[in-house]
This record gives C-alpha cells, sequence and structure tokens, in this order.
C-alpha cells in the first residue's frame, strides 16, 4: 500500500532551530474512574508523552464532565500544583471532529480511520514510504551510527520463567529506545510519527491505547532469523496487554539474496484455528494447518512500516545481511476490537486454546 503520509514526512534541515510547541492528543476514552480513572491514566500519557511546559493539550472528551475536570486537576499537580497558565498549557476539551480541530490533528484521524480499517479486514497494513527519500536515507544512516552507541543484549524467547536466550530460534540484538527526546531527530521523528497514530487509534476505536514501548533489533548475518512466534500471550492479562505491533525499517541496500523478509499468517487470528490440549490428532494437524496458510511476506526495505495486530503469528526468515528494524508495540488494558471478520471470537478477549503445548514452526 501506498504511503497516505505523502510529503508531510519531510523534515526540517539538520541545522533547523525553528521552534514549535509540541501538541499533545490525550484520549481518555473508557477509562474507568473505579479503577484509578483519568488520573492514572494522565500519568501514563505523561511518562509516554514526555508532557513538558508550553504543551498544547488536547483532550477528547468522554462527555462526563468530571473526567475532564479530574484530568484538568491531575495535570496541574503534575506540573508542581502551580497553575497551568504559568506553564503556558493549552488544554482544548471536546469532541475531536474532522475540521474542528488542527490540521496535523486532522490528518492523523484521517490516517487512523484508514489504518483500523483494513486491520479489521486483514489483520494487518503496510506503508511503503513512511518518509520521503532523502529522509528516509538520512534516519537509515541515523539508525546505523545508532547502533555503535548502544548496548545490545542477545535477544530471547518466551516470558516470565519460560524466558531464555537460545540463537538457534532467533538471530538479532536488541535494545530499548529512550523516550526522553535524547536521540537523533530523524529517529526520533520516526517514534513521534507512531505515537501520533497510537493515539489516533486509540480516538477512532474510542478505546484507551495509553502506551508504547520502542526496540531497536539487529540481526548480524547468522542466518537464523526468528522462528514463528506471536508478540503476546494469548492468555496474558489483559491490563496494558501488546495490541498491535509497528515495524518500520532501515535498510537502504537490501535485495532478494539478502533474505531476511517478514512473513505473517494473517488466519492465524481466527481463534477457530487455536489448538487444545483437547484436540485430536487429526484436528490439531488440521489447525496447524489452516493457521499457516496463506502468508503474507514483507520485504524489509528501507521506509518501509508494517502493522499489525500482536497476536498475529510473523516470523523473520534468515538474514544474510545486517538487518536494522525499529519495532513500536502499542498497549492498552482493553482489545481494539480489530478482530478479522471470519474469525468466532476476538482472540484477544476470548482464547480458551493453549498454544503453550506447541513447539514455534
Amino acid at each position: 500500500m501506498s504511503t497516505l503520509w505523502g510529503d508531510v514526512n519531510e523534515l526540517p534541515p539538520p541545522c533547523s532551530t525553528t521552534a514549535s510547541k509540541p501538541e499533545v492528543f490525550l484520549d481518555i476514552l473508557g477509562v474507568d474512574p473505579a479503577n484509578g480513572g483519568a488520573a492514572a491514566m494522565m500519568e501514563k500519557y505523561r511518562e509516554d508523552t514526555s508532557l513538558s511546559p508550553g504543551a498544547l493539550v488536547l483532550i477528547n472528551k468522554t462527555g462526563e464532565t468530571g473526567i475532564v475536570l479530574e484530568v484538568f486537576t491531575t495535570y496541574i499537580k503534575l506540573v508542581s500544583g502551580e497553575a497551568c497558565s504559568r506553564h503556558g498549557v493549552t488544554l482544548l476539551c471536546g469532541k475531536l471532529r474532522i475540521g474542528s480541530e488542527p490540521k496535523q490533528l486532522q490528518k492523523d484521524l484521517k490516517i487512523a480511520e484508514g489504518v483500523v480499517s483494513e486491520l479489521k479486514k486483514k489483520g494487518v497494513i503496510v506503508f511503503d514510504e513512511l518518509l520521503v527519500e532523502k529522509d528516509r536515507i538520512r534516519a537509515a544512516e541515523a539508525i546505523k551510527d545508532l547502533s555503535f552507541e548502544l548496548d545490545f543484549n542477545v535477544a530471547g524467547t518466551g516470558q516470565g520463567e519460560a524466558h531464555k536466550r537460545d540463537g538457534r530460534l532467533r538471530g538479532d540484538l536488541t535494545t530499548w529506545l529512550a523516550k526522553d527526546g535524547s536521540l537523533p531527530p530523524t529517529v526520533q521523528y520516526i517514534l513521534d510519527k507512531m505515537n501520533r497514530l497510537r493515539r489516533g487509534i486509540a480516538s477512532v476505536t474510542k478505546k484507551p491505547l495509553p502506551r508504547s514501548s520502542f526496540q531497536l533489533a539487529k540481526y548480524t548475518s547468522s542466518g537464523v532469523g526468528y522462528v514463528s512466534h506471536r508478540d503476546v500471550r494469548l492468555d496474558a492479562p489483559q491490563d496494558n496487554k501488546r495490541r498491535l505491533t509497528c515495524i518500520y525499517y532501515c535498510n537502504e541496500d537490501w535485495d532478494a539474496s539478502k533474505g531476511g523478509c517478514l512473513e505473517l499468517y494473517p488466519n492465524s487470528g481466527l481463534t477457530q484455528h487455536v489448538e487444545s490440549r483437547s484436540d485430536s490428532a487429526e484436528t490439531l494437524s488440521e489447525k496447524q494447518k489452516k493457521k499457516f496458510s496463506k502468508p503474507i511476506r514483507i520485504e524489509p526495505r528501507s521506509g518501509k512500516l508494517v502493522i499489525f495486530n500482536s497476536s498475529l503469528i510473523h516470523r523473520v526468515l534468515p538474514e544474510h545481511f545486517e538487518r536494522y528494524a525499529i519495532t513500536c508495540w502499542m498497549s492498552g488494558p482493553e482489545s481494539l476490537g480489530l478482530q478479522h471478520p471470519s474469525s468466532e471470537f476476538d482472540i484477544d478477549t476470548h482464547f480458551t486454546g493453549d498454544e503453550s503445548i506447541f513447539p514455534s514452526r
């Protein structure tokens, strides 16, 4: 799919000193006051977006005046208890509508609507060009330079007691990216775009999606790739569960001989294909066959952004080059309701199988 962002992605020159007040969109739809309410949600947004003095804060109102007032009060507390006016903070309360808010937010919402629509149909959406060519090249160079400065760890598989590091299962090194604005401008710009998309998706789905985490992965030409897996356990607690996975590729010199493609299995998002201990051998075989049928293969070309439901099974095919990618996980306490139309249930909320007993492909 061609880009929806177009030329608006062009960054200012590296030496630009143009200053502008950051815009932060706080989506508090679906917040339950009985469980910490907007105060808890506000704190999470503050951590994720680095709210700073001078920020333009837009609150997507739920219709509950008390919620908005609670957020307003909480924010005053977060800026050391002083009046917001002293910090140049503007709070715009009200429902967000196309044509009634700043142009960038209008565009973000339009993009989010398209993303949500595609995810509901297919579970995945691909943007071929997130940035214009010169900025794409600058971003790839910045990522390579950054990789020499950061501390990478050998990546593992599994969670909790099941976590292990096995070079036969995945061949990448990973490191978490800071969210404090210390990254190179071209890299920070990519993270900012993903965060804006996260807020837009929260607004469109009317579900809270308060957290994002960013990881840089570097494959070292080992030829191992990464075995089939989901980015979230289907039986994981709903609170702050990963809902969406976004991957941005930074490989300028990629060609087919280098491998490292991402392979996605959209049918793995159908609950009727999830195995259970009670299944017969014949049923298990049939479910496996259907779950891994009709894969989508995505080339890791520089500038490409892939977004898919974190519950989908995917893998990285063996790579024969130094392969870089930034992964963003968007997390929240509720399912976004993006289940495949052919699924019997929403796989994020109606999981009764036990995939942990089956080895990876």
